[in-house]
């Protein structure tokens, strides 16, 4: 038992070292998977919606024209070292910061979640996908990637239940919708047809 308590192997885990990073998902009874088995992006079909979560890139201390996006009180006029200052922050008499007042601080490092992202390419051999505009969080950090709690009503149904069993081949190597995505494009190729659909 010492020996496995100082390798990490603990029976928490099945067995498994303890991994970089953990996360928990809610599950009834009747989805629990057994221990051990491992979820991939074979979970995930393409047209899917997802919630992404993840931690906001750390920006450090800001003020309220980065951090808020204030206009800020201009460079002429005799203002002096005043241009990127909140001004008045209006507490009326109160002797005291009211609760929420958009003030320097911290910006960033916070945890977040993008609801209804839409999968638009997904290579399962290669094991990564393609979502419909940005997420949050550095390059290389951890996303959680859930089913869409808003679209479950519409892709309820096409969702695979408790997750993909079965052979990764039967999937498919590269799975796209070609009026939306293509590999084969270059970058002038994917901005026009962006443009167009647009316009439309």
């Amino acid at each position: 038992e010492k020996s496995r308590q100082s390798s990490g192997i603990n029976a928490e885990y099945g067995g498994q070292v303890p991994k970089e990073a953990e996360h928990d998902f809610n599950v009834s009874k009747d989805l629990v998977l057994p221990i051990n088995y491992k979820l991939d992006i074979s979970h995930f079909f393409v047209g899917q919606y997802l919630d992404i979560s993840g931690t906001t890139v750390n920006r450090g201390f800001q003020g309220v024209m980065r951090r808020w996006g204030h206009k800020g009180q201009g460079y002429c006029y005799g203002r002096t070292k005043t241009h990127r200052r909140p001004g008045s922050i209006s507490t009326q008499g109160l002797a005291r910061v009211l609760k929420g007042r958009k003030m320097p601080g911290i910006m960033g490092n916070r945890d977040r979640t993008w609801e209804d992202k839409q999968i638009l390419y997904a290579n399962y051999e290669k094991k990564y996908i393609l979502v419909d505009g940005h997420v949050m969080g550095v390059v290389g950090c951890y996303l959680f990637l859930r089913d869409s709690a808003r679209m479950d009503p519409i892709q309820g149904p096409l969702l695979h239940y408790p997750t993909f069993v079965g052979e990764a081949g039967a999937l498919g190597t590269e799975v796209y919708d070609s009026s939306v995505v293509d590999p084969t494009w270059d970058f002038q190729t994917a901005y026009d047809n962006r443009i167009d659909r647009l316009r439309c």
